[in-house]
């Protein structure tokens, strides 16, 4: 009996083990093999059903920046005629890349059929002019207020309303949203602030504009 009872142990760490295995086995089966067909299903998608899906989330994640973040807090700051404004503003973001002239460039560039590849000498230009055209249609584009002076290489920044800096920085800040709202950190970058000072130098923007993005900007993730 004695040479029984010293087995059991033995035993008894083996039952827990296969236990431990199955539990293991079925935790993949449930969430991991299936995180895993949804994505070889989401990259069946065509490039259309890609774009589509990465611009809707886009816009909702600006939306989600002004009525869960900003909004908030310059409801009681803000005239009411401004804040009403900047609804419908934030509610029409990035329509016109739904226009013809947008869509399909920003799609290639973006998201290209690996099936029927187009030349990267076409898509490139094809989407400089759409990114040109979306800048000068979209106001909260800082690039909208950039005047080329007439004979000249120069370039003059305007001032930028108030109402049209508060959904620039949606736009920046949605960017550090992940889907459907929930807030995630990408690249190096732990802040909306950190992204913008690393661009700084490269923004054509008035002081009067930069005063009115700083005293905001930290109140964005």
């Amino acid at each position: 009996m004695e040479e029984v009872y010293w087995i059991l142990p033995f035993f008894m760490g083996f039952c827990t083990a296969s236990i431990i295995a199955v539990i293991i086995e079925l935790f993949i089966n449930l969430f991991i093999r299936k995180d895993t067909n949804v994505k070889i299903l989401e990259s069946n998608e065509s490039p259309e059903e890609q774009y589509e899906n990465y611009l809707s989330n886009h816009i909702l994640n600006v939306q989600s920046v002004w009525e869960e973040v900003l909004r908030p807090k310059l409801e009681n700051e803000l005239d009411e005629d401004t804040i009403e404004l900047i609804d419908i503003l934030i509610e029409e973001h990035d329509e016109s890349k739904y226009d013809e002239e947008e869509w399909e460039a920003y799609m290639d560039n973006f998201y290209p059929n690996k099936d029927n590849p187009k030349p990267k000498d076409e898509v490139s230009l094809a989407f400089k002019y759409a990114w040109n055209r979306h800048q000068k249609q979209n106001l909260h584009h800082p690039e909208y207020w950039v005047l080329q002076k007439d004979d000249s290489l120069e370039f003059e920044a305007l001032d930028i309303p108030i109402e049209h800096v508060i959904p620039l920085l949606c736009d920046w800040g949605s960017f550090r949203y992940g889907n459907r709202g929930k807030p995630i950190k990408e690249g190096d970058f732990k802040s909306t602030r950190d992204w913008y000072e690393a661009q700084r130098e490269k923004q054509i923007m008035t002081d009067n504009t930069r005063k009115l993005i700083e005293k905001y900007i930290d109140l964005l993730p």
